[in-house]
């Protein structure tokens, strides 16, 4: 429902601010709206982005407004969310959102038609509410005001005056002692520092402050300040700050701040950019930090993602991110990741490529291309196509093209076993290899192997299956059964083995074998098919032994030389 809601009041402060760089009092000229509410409308509960009021208050006025629009013969439908859901229930919706900067509160509400998106009616205001007021009490003549610009009674913009004595400051309470004499030497009371007021058009300085800036440009030699700031440009020789930037360009040689969101094309800095929510092309910066970003990407030498303990969907969505670390605690979605490390806690990573000296997401998920680096681990699931790395591993699933690596492992006992690192494994169903090959001196998967090729330089290990057109290296160990063309190794240990050839020094099948068994030394339990070799022994014989030396316990001769058939 919040980014709906900001979405329609983003597009609206866009457009005044690009109406101030033409023409100031196009922006300003008030304007009466044209009446076009239908007959139903769902209103949403009213938003207050910075909390301003307290959620009991808040919730009080959203019933006071539907009220106002429901007295004039609308048939109001109250909802507390927004999104497509709101065409099952009325035609248009209206959303009013209220910004607090001091004691300022501005109101923005609009009436949009569902099916088409046209706006049909628009209204703001401005209430000052002074100290001892009830905000809540200046808000409520206010929504009357709104609710009749929605209508077009006054023009947008207006708010009629508080009639005198309605919320004025209550009278304190006598005393009831006298007070005390004052002490004859008073100290004079430090001015307070005057409250920043809104600026328009351009604000040159050496030390630029504005409440609100709607105009074309702050020009600062020292820093730029303003809570809101609608507008082209922001430069500064030292710092930028803004609570919401709506615009086109930051520019700094210190630091770029957003405190809630930035809709524009780029923040530049020379030291570092920081944004709580981001929307536009690009973060440039040795240092980048961003809570949610929406744009083309992070490039300095450490991009921040999501470090912060914001409670919004928090994300990274652009085309590249490149920087000498690049570190997200929240899911990145992007083209290409490209740093020396690129790590990752509990956060998701979908990209075309990670490629790092480390690609480290210890936590998450990798979905997309390619994960390569000297280290390459996912701690959850690897959806992509190659995983490429010293270590290449995932923790859970591998569901892939190729995994590549000096050890590549899916699973997580060895880590456990020989590191005594703490893995929880309570969402670990399955621990499995699924793709065409896996690759490495030592190709690892704790359970099952479906794939076409797993290859070792030295040896592969299965913990549980090996679904396989093949299983190469020196030593091949299954724990379960091998299902598939061919195994070769030197040695070959496995509990059962159904294929067309085990060749190997050694070949082993603890349980049944159902092929052929090609090497100087076979043996099986129970031998469903062709044995040759040096020595063959079987407790059971279902086929042909032939060898210098034949061993069968049961079916055939117990001992001949040159063959044994058993039946």
């Amino acid at each position: 429902m919040g980014e709906g809601r900001w979405g329609w009041v983003a597009g609206r402060t866009v457009a005044i601010a690009i109406a101030g760089t033409i023409g100031l009092a196009g922006v300003l000229a008030p304007r009466t709206a044209e009446a076009a509410i239908p007959g139903t409308v769902a209103v949403v509960e009213l938003e207050d982005a910075r909390g301003g009021l307290a959620p009991d208050a808040r919730a009080r006025l959203s019933t006071h407004l539907r009220s106002l629009l429901g007295q004039t013969g609308v048939t109001v439908i109250a909802v507390a969310g927004a999104g497509p859901a709101l065409k099952a229930v009325a035609p248009a919706a209206l959303v009013t959102s209220l910004v607090v900067v001091g004691r300022r509160f501005v109101l923005v509400a609009e009436m949009r038609d569902l099916e088409t998106q046209a706006v049909l009616a628009q209204a703001r205001g401005e209430v000052d509410v002074p100290e001892g007021v009830s905000p809540e009490r200046r808000l409520r003549a206010a929504l009357t005001d709104i609710t009749a610009q929605l209508r077009g009674e006054i023009p947008q913009g207006q708010l009629r005056p508080v009639p005198p004595g309605d919320d004025d400051p209550e009278a304190p309470e006598a005393p009831v002692e006298p007070e005390p004499p004052q002490p004859p030497d008073e100290p004079t009371p430090i001015e307070p520092e005057p409250a920043a007021k809104n600026r328009y058009a351009f604000q040159p300085g050496l030390f630029a402050r504005a409440a609100r800036f709607t105009g074309l440009m702050q020009l600062s030699l020292v820093t730029n300040e303003a809570d809101e700031h609608y507008g082209p440009l922001q430069l500064a020789g030292w710092r930028n700050t803004a609570g919401t930037f709506v615009g086109a360009l930051q520019l700094s040689l210190r630091q770029n701040k957003i405190d809630q969101e930035f809709y524009g094309l780029t923040q530049v800095s020379l030291f570092d950019n920081d944004a709580r929510g981001f929307t536009g092309l690009i973060q440039l910066a040795p240092r980048n930090d961003v809570e949610n970003l929406t744009g083309v990407g992070q490039i300095g030498l450490l991009n921040m993602v999501g470090e912060g303990a914001s409670g919004s969907d928090a994300r990274y969505a652009g085309v590249v991110q490149a920087g000498l670390v690049n570190v997200h605690h929240r899911d990145v979605y992007t083209v290409a990741q490209v740093g020396l490390g690129n790590l990752g806690g509990r956060a998701n990573m979908t990209a075309g490529v990670s490629i790092g000296a480390a690609s480290l997401f210890p936590d998450g998920d990798f979905t997309g291309g390619l994960q390569a680096g000297a280290v390459s681990l996912t701690g959850r699931d690897f959806s992509g196509l190659v995983q490429v790395g010293a270590l290449a591993g995932t923790m859970r699933t591998f569901s892939g093209v190729l995994q590549l690596g000096v050890v590549s492992y899916v699973g997580n006992n060895l880590y456990r076993e020989l590191f005594g690192i703490s893995v929880d494994n309570s969402e670990n169903e399955r621990e499995d290899f699924r793709g065409l090959a896996q690759a490495g001196v030592v190709s690892l998967t704790d359970d099952d192997f479906r794939g076409v090729l797993q290859v070792g330089a030295l040896g592969n290990l299965v913990g549980r299956d090996a679904f396989a057109l093949a299983q190469v290296a020196p030593g091949n160990f299954i724990d379960k059964g091998f299902y598939g063309l061919t195994q070769v190794g030197a040695v070959n240990i496995v509990d059962g083995f159904a294929g067309l050839f085990q060749v190997g020094i050694v070949s082993y099948a603890g349980r049944d074998l159902y092929g052929s068994q090609l090497g100087a030394v076979n043996l099986a339990r129970h031998a469903n098919g062709v044995q040759i070799g040096v020595v063959n022994v079987t407790d059971r014989l279902r086929g042909l032994q032939l060898g210098l030396l034949n061993i069968s316990s049961e079916g055939g001769l117990p001992v001949t030389g040159i063959a044994n058939l058993g039946f």
